[in-house]
Order: structure tokens, then C-alpha cells, then sequence
């Protein structure tokens, strides 16, 4: 028979357990990951550090989440600052079982705070769920943590796994000129500044034939350029990937409504994503697939603007590629003939013509909208 003592002694050890099971602490175990870093994992020799009661706070399916896990860390620096988690495990990026990402701003579980913040949203129209993504543009300040698990016992695979915090400083966007052709590489060594772009600029479409923004799912490094429009006109710029199975994307913003100070002050001008795009929609953008070029129109431009052109990987997509502006032919209605032993004066005005004596060659500057036939 038991006593009063006894029953009192088993009730706070049962009590005892369930706070100890319910009790989570994970800060020191994790990897670090720095922004635009992507790196590579496996969960087929990992423990099962986490259950289904430890992502009570944000899971939406009753798996029990009994698969090996791993956890990461990364520095949120500001409050609406855009982040993009992406877990790949398409192609060579990964493979195995699906396996889900979970998102917290603490690393420490107890009963009375789950601080479990996201989890994945998958893109299974497009990608049959071989992408996860997590977007993160609310939250203070600070260490926030990744874990990466199987739904079950059996659910292991291997991965990437990319942090962008969304922004790149214009000013180390390199100038390319009118009719240039610049070879570039997008390779691992580039950071991933980007993952998302405006949906005005996506022309990526998914297996019902809908466009799909696909919002983090750009992880590769970007190249940046500067164009300033030398004078009114039509622009086009091509870019063309060396490598046919290789799916680089092109993106085209105007400078001056997208390249705004830092946050925090310090004068540097970044592009930010707000929300997947900038304050200013998108000029024009081509996601074309592997094996196809992509090109951008630029209508009507007016001379002095400034554009950045960026080029992007889907899907860690990676190699060389050649870019191209073309610009408009001269104009040649402008053309007037220029007697010899006349000097054209530097203006506008094709009658603004001084005799030379001794019949002297042309010497004067000749403004660039003007052009002489001799």
C-alpha cells in the first residue's frame, strides 16, 4: 500500500522528468553561418536533438519530427532587415528524404516559452519540394537559430543551406559602356547578397503554368553593373550563359530609386529588398531556363540615367557568362556637311561656322549629338 510520502515522491519525479524532457538548450552546439554564406550538410549521422514538442510554437504537421537533426546561428543586424533561409536539396545541391527547417530567436525551450519563431513554407507546384524557404523581415536584433530535421526516424538527407541578408552597396557595382560585351563568373566565392527579386521580374512558371516568384530561391553569388544612358533612346543588354546547363538570371533597376542610404547612417548606398522588392518596382527582369540567354529591354531611356544590372544563379547556378549593352545607331539626320578651312564652333547651331585663314583644318571640339560629313 502505498503511502502519502511515497505518492508525493513520485509525483515530483514525474514533474521532475517533464521538465527535464520539456527543457531545451541548444546555444553552443550549432554552426555559425554568416550572411550570403551558403554551406553543406548531412543529417544521416546526426542525433535526434528535437521532437515534435520542441517546434510546438510553429509547426503545422503532427510528424513527430524523430529524424537526426543539425542547427545553425546567423546575425540578424537590423529590425526590417530581409532575410531568406533556403534549404536546397535539388540536384547536385542535395538529396535523400525531405527535410523540413525551423527557425528560433532563443536558444534555450522551457515549458512556459517555445521561442520557435517559422517554419518552412515549401514550393511543391514548382519544385517538388526539393526547396524550403523561410522569409524573415519582422524581428529585432540579434542571434537567431536553424534547425534542420526529418519529419521521422527515417527521414535523413543531405542539403545546402543559404542566409541572404538582402542588400549589396552600389557603389562597387563595376560601369560597363555602350556596345561593350564583359565576360563575367558567378562562382563560389561570391556572396549571395539577393535571393529574392520583384515578382514583376520573374518569369519563372511552375508545373500548372503559373508564375511562381520564387523568392529565395536566387542562392548563388550576384555580379553588379553600372550603365549610365548616354543620350535618349532604345537600350537592350544580353546575357548569355558559356555554360548551357547552368541557369543564370538577369535583373535591371533604376539606380536612383533603388540605391538608397544604409540603414544606420553611414552615407554607403545599398539596394534593399524590402518584401521581395525595392521602393520602386522592377524595370524588367529574364529567368529563363538552363541553355536559353536572357535579355532586357530598356524603352525610351533618357540620357543621364543610371541603371544596375545584376546577375543571378537559381538554385546555386554558377559560371562564366558574357553580358552586352547595345545602344541606338547614331542618328543620321543629324549629318551636315563642313566646307574644308571652316572651324565648327563647339554648339548646336550647324550655321555657327568661323572662316579659318590659310585654309586650316577643323580643330574645335564638336558636341556628340552633332556629327560632321566631309
Amino acid at each position: 500500500m502505498k503511502t502519502l510520502s511515497t505518492s508525493l515522491i513520485i509525483f515530483f519525479a514525474i514533474l521532475f522528468h517533464n521538465q527535464l524532457h520539456s527543457q531545451q538548450e541548444f546555444c553552443y552546439d550549432v554552426e555559425f553561418i554568416s550572411c550570403g554564406e551558403t554551406v553543406t550538410g548531412s543529417t544521416s549521422n546526426s542525433s535526434n536533438d528535437f521532437d515534435f514538442d520542441d517546434f510546438d510554437d510553429c509547426r503545422s504537421i503532427s510528424s513527430t519530427f524523430n529524424g537526426g537533426d543539425n542547427v545553425y546561428s546567423f546575425e540578424r543586424t537590423y529590425d526590417n532587415e530581409v532575410n531568406y533561409i533556403t534549404l536546397d536539396q535539388r540536384g547536385n545541391n542535395g538529396g535523400g528524404s525531405k527535410l523540413d527547417i525551423f527557425l528560433f530567436n532563443d536558444c534555450v525551450i522551457t515549458p512556459t516559452n517555445n521561442p520557435c519563431v517559422s517554419t518552412t513554407y515549401n514550393n511543391v507546384a514548382y519544385l517538388v519540394s526539393t526547396i524550403s524557404v523561410i522569409k524573415l523581415d519582422q524581428g529585432a536584433p540579434g542571434t537567431y537559430y536553424i534547425v534542420v530535421d526529418g519529419a521521422n526516424a527515417s527521414s535523413v538527407g543531405s542539403y545546402s543551406l543559404t542566409v541572404s541578408c538582402e542588400g549589396f552597396n552600389c557603389n562597387d557595382a563595376e560601369t560597363i559602356e555602350c556596345n561593350e560585351t564583359v565576360r563575367g563568373n558567378i562562382s563560389s566565392n561570391d556572396i549571395n547578397n539577393n535571393s529574392g527579386y520583384t515578382a514583376d521580374c520573374i518569369t519563372i512558371r511552375n508545373f500548372n503554368g503559373n508564375v511562381d516568384n520564387a523568392n529565395g530561391m536566387f542562392q548563388s553569388g550576384e555580379d553588379y553593373y553600372r550603365f549610365i544612358v548616354p543620350e535618349d533612346g532604345d537600350y537592350s543588354i544580353d546575357l548569355t550563359a558559356l555554360d548551357s546547363n547552368q541557369d543564370l538570371e538577369l535583373f535591371v533597376f533604376n539606380a536612383d530609386q533603388c540605391c538608397d542610404p544604409e540603414p544606420g547612417g553611414g552615407g554607403v548606398h545599398i539596394f534593399v529588398v524590402p518584401d521581395g522588392s525595392c521602393d520602386a518596382i522592377c524595370e524588367e527582369g529574364s529567368t529563363n531556363s538552363s541553355g536559353d540567354s536572357d535579355a532586357v529591354s530598356i524603352p525610351n531611356a533618357n540620357e543621364g540615367d543610371e541603371y544596375i544590372i545584376v546577375v543571378d544563379g537559381f538554385s546555386l547556378s554558377m559560371g562564366a557568362y558574357d553580358l552586352t549593352v547595345t545602344c541606338p545607331d547614331a542618328l543620321c539626320e543629324d549629318l551636315f556637311s563642313l566646307p574644308c578651312g571652316i572651324q565648327l564652333e563647339d554648339t548646336n547651331d550647324p550655321n555657327a561656322f568661323t572662316n579659318l585663314s590659310a585654309g586650316t583644318v577643323p580643330t574645335e571640339l564638336i558636341d556628340q549629338h552633332n556629327f560632321v560629313l566631309d
